[in-house]
């Protein structure tokens, strides 16, 4: 029977978040024997040019003017809190913060923003359904986000009697060099068994982008937090799919011990 340290012994696994967002994910895959490798198929660029700069001031100066904030990641609360920190501006006292996952919320709480998460369904509707708001009519609130995305989250909070703003603080893109590093990473393969963690749509988008036939591939498996990620996936082909409760680490290496077992 494998130890702890060897549970993973044979899988190939790739983390496909941002760099520098893999470290801890990676460091817990290798404890447990798994062949771990961070491929970025994702990176985050702040906006920069100056009006987008200046309306993030603008909309960081009228926060205390807000009953709300959400943040729709943990890139944005990140982003959000650079810009706040670029300023030498503080997040106000008692701006209750919201966010769709606890990882968000867990990365929020250590800088000392409290927020709150759906306990169970950890996307927009689950953060639509919980009490705080339900009751938003005639109140103000930002959602933090880069740029585009979905709208369904302030269009309901809009119908429900709120005035909602965006602040969008960054692009996502995919990383110049990550065509490569997947194709390296697969060549090293042969026909190993191997799990992707996809965390996101976009990731997903840019995964197919660098490699039009990983759907196809019969060792690959996806693994993705959440319903969304994964019928996405299924829409693009992908039949072999793991799907996590939740992006947290934990909740990540869970399902990877879990899915490598059976």
């Amino acid at each position: 029977m494998a130890t702890d340290a060897q549970a993973l012994a044979g899988l190939a696994v790739a983390v496909t978040r941002p760099a520098r967002q893999n470290d801890r994910l990676l460091q817990s895959l290798r404890a447990q024997g798994a062949d771990a490798s961070a491929i970025p198929l994702l990176a985050i660029q702040p906006l920069q040019d100056p009006d987008a700069v200046q309306r993030i001031g603008q909309q960081l100066q009228a926060l205390p003017d807000c009953h709300f904030a959400i943040f729709v990641s943990q890139n944005a609360a990140g982003e959000t809190l650079a810009a706040l920190q670029q300023r030498g501006m503080a997040w106000p006292d008692g701006l209750p913060a919201f966010t769709v996952g606890t990882a968000t919320a867990a990365f929020l709480d250590s800088h000392g923003i409290r927020c709150s998460s759906p306990p169970v369904r950890m996307d927009s509707e689950g953060l639509l359904a919980l009490p705080a708001m339900l009751a938003v009519a005639g109140q103000r609130g930002v959602i933090f986000r880069g740029l585009g995305g979905r709208e369904a989250l302030a269009q309901t909070l809009r119908a429900r009697g709120a005035t909602v703003d965006y602040c969008e603080l960054y692009r996502r893109c995919l990383p110049a060099t990550a065509a490569a590093d997947w194709a390296q990473w697969l060549a090293g393969l042969a026909a190993r068994p191997a799990l992707v963690c996809v965390n996101s749509r976009e990731t997903l988008d840019n995964l197919l982008a660098v490699d039009k036939s990983a759907a196809a591939r019969d060792n690959l498996t996806l693994l993705v937090p959440g319903d969304r990620v994964a019928q996405a996936a299924r829409a693009a082909g992908f039949q072999r799919i793991c799907t996590a409760a939740d992006a947290t680490d934990s909740s990540t290496l869970d399902t990877v011990l879990h899915w490598y077992r059976s």
